[in-house]
C-alpha cells in the first residue's frame, strides 16, 4: 500500500491513497483539537462547534440549500469529535469531488455561527445531554471517563453539561474556532479513484488559513482501584472495566493491540469464551484500546443480569491476568495476528474506512495527526508478524504496572459496588 504525502506552505499535511478500483473519493479533514483544549467554562464547546459549522457559511449561507446540493451531488458526509481530534468527512462520486470539496472546505474555514443558529444548537444538544441520562451504556461509560483519567482535559465529558452549553455564544465559538481550527494544526486524508496530481490541483484552489503553534496538552498518569455505581431502573447491568496507560505513541503499541485482540475481540477471545460460551453469564462482552497522545485505556465491558455481575467481573479480571501472565498458546496468537492483518487489508479496499470505520490501532491518518510521525503499513504488518507471546506479556506487564483501574456500573442494585470493591482489593493486577 502506497501513501503519497506532501506538506503545503501553511503547514497542512496531505495524505493520499490511490484506489483505482472504486468509483468514489473520500476526503477527511482532521484537526488536532477537541475537548482537551477546553477550559472548564468551555466544556462541550468543541462538540458544539462540530455541530455548528454546517449551519450556514460565507459562500453557502443557506444550510438547507447547501445540504440539498450535497445530496444532489451524491455526497455522504459526517463528522466526529474525539478527545483530542476532530474529523470532518465526506464521500463523493469522482465527477463531483471538486464541487463537494468546495462545500466542505467552506464549512471548516468560513462558518457564520449566527446567533439564531447557536441558540438552536443549544436546544438540540441539551436534549442530547438529557437523553444520555436514560441510556445505561452511556451512563456507565461517562462515569468511567470521569474517573479513570488524572487529567481534567481527558476526564470531562465531550458533550459538556447543560450549564456550560447554555452559556455558549457566538463570540465563544469564533474565539475557540480561530485558535484551534487552522491548517498547521490539521491533516487532510484523501482516498479513492483520484490521482495525486489531481488532488493537489483541487486542494490548491482553497485558501487555507494558518494559525498559532499548538502547545501539547500535558497528561498525568492516574493510579488506584475503585468502583463507581449509578442506580438505574433497568433489569440488566452495564459494566465497564478501565485500565489506563495505553497511549497511541507507545513503542510497543501494536503488541498491546494484539493483547487486546486476544483478550476481547471476536468469538474466540478470552472474554467471549469464558463469559458467553463456557459460562453463559452475559449477553455481550468485549474489549478495545482507546488511545490518546500521552494516555489511553484498555476498556473491557459486559452486560449481565444483576445476579451475575460479581462472577462475571471476577472472570473478566482472571482473563486480563491470563494475558498479563502470557498464558497464551501459538494458535491464539496466530488468530489475533490474522484478525489484525485482515482489518488492515479490508481498510485498503474502500476509500473511507481508514478514517471512519477503523480501530484506533489501524487509523493511520489519526496516528500521524497526533504524533507527527509517519506510519508505513508494511512496517506495522512486519511488527505484528514478528511479535512473540513473550513480547505481549512484557508489553502488557509494563503498561499495566501501577495503572489506575476503575469499574463503572449502571444497574438496579447498589449492593454490587461493595462486592466489586472487594474484588478490586484482592486483584493482583
Amino acid at each position: 500500500m502506497k501513501i503519497n504525502r506532501t506538506k503545503f506552505k501553511n503547514g497542512v499535511r496531505i495524505l493520499h491513497y490511490y484506489l483505482p478500483t472504486t468509483n468514489s473519493v473520500s476526503l477527511c479533514i482532521l484537526f488536532k483539537t477537541g475537548p482537551v483544549d477546553e477550559k472548564p467554562e468551555e466544556y462541550g464547546l468543541a462538540h458544539f462547534i462540530e455541530h455548528s459549522t454546517g449551519d450556514g457559511t460565507r459562500n453557502y449561507p443557506d444550510k438547507k440549500k447547501a445540504d440539498f446540493l450535497l445530496e444532489t451531488l451524491g455526497v455522504v458526509e459526517n463528522a466526529w469529535t474525539g478527545k483530542n481530534a476532530t474529523c470532518y468527512w465526506m464521500k463523493s462520486p469522482i465527477k463531483n469531488f471538486s464541487k463537494a470539496a468546495d462545500i466542505l472546505f467552506d464549512k471548516i474555514t468560513n462558518p457564520l455561527f449566527r446567533e439564531e443558529s447557536v441558540q438552536k444548537q443549544k436546544r438540540v444538544i441539551i436534549e442530547e445531554i438529557k437523553m444520555r441520562r436514560d441510556d445505561p451504556n452511556i451512563v456507565a461509560w461517562d462515569a468511567l471517563s470521569e474517573n479513570i483519567f488524572a487529567s481534567p482535559a481527558l476526564s470531562h465529558i465531550n458533550i459538556g453539561s447543560e450549564k456550560t452549553v447554555s452559556s455558549f455564544n457566538q463570540d465563544m465559538l469564533f474565539n475557540f474556532f480561530k485558535k484551534n481550527y487552522h491548517f498547521n494544526n490539521a491533516l487532510i486524508w484523501i482516498g479513492g479513484n483520484i490521482k495525486f496530481d489531481e488532488v493537489l490541483k483541487v486542494l490548491g484552489k482553497f485558501k487555507l488559513p494558518k494559525g498559532p503553534e499548538k502547545k501539547e496538552t500535558k497528561y498525568e498518569k492516574a493510579s488506584g482501584k475503585y468502583c463507581t455505581f449509578h442506580k438505574m431502573d433497568i433489569s440488566s447491568a452495564y459494566v465497564y472495566i478501565g485500565i489506563n496507560g495505553f497511549p497511541i505513541d507507545k513503542k510497543n503499541y501494536y503488541q498491546l493491540a494484539l493483547a487486546n485482540t486476544i483478550l476481547g475481540e471476536g468469538e474466540g477471545s478470552f472474554l467471549n469464551q469464558s463469559l458467553k460460551v463456557q459460562n453463559p453469564l452475559v449477553s455481550a462482552t468485549g474489549s478495545e484500546i482507546i488511545s490518546f497522545t500521552k494516555d489511553g485505556l484498555l476498556l473491557t465491558f459486559f452486560i449481565s443480569s444483576n445476579d451475575n455481575i460479581t462472577k462475571a467481573c471476577n472472570i473478566s479480571f482472571e482473563q486480563i491476568k491470563r494475558v498479563l501472565d502470557g498464558n497464551i498458546n501459538g494458535s491464539l496468537l496466530d488468530r489475533a495476528k490474522n484478525l489484525m492483518k485482515t482489518e488492515f487489508a479490508s481498510l485498503q479496499e474502500t476509500s473511507d474506512k481508514f478514517v471512519c470505520f477503523s480501530s484506533d490501532y489501524s487509523n493511520l491518518p489519526r496516528f500521524e495527526l497526533l504524533t507527527g510521525r509517519k506510519k508505513n503499513l508494511d512496517d506495522i504488518l512486519n511488527t505484528i508478524n514478528l511479535t512473540t507471546i513473550n513480547d505481549i506479556r512484557k508489553s502488557f506487564q509494563e503498561t499495566i504496572k501501577n495503572s489506575k483501574i476503575v469499574v463503572s456500573v449502571s444497574g438496579p442494585d447498589p449492593k454490587v459496588k461493595g462486592q466489586i470493591d472487594k474484588i478490586l482489593e484482592k486483584s493482583n493486577l
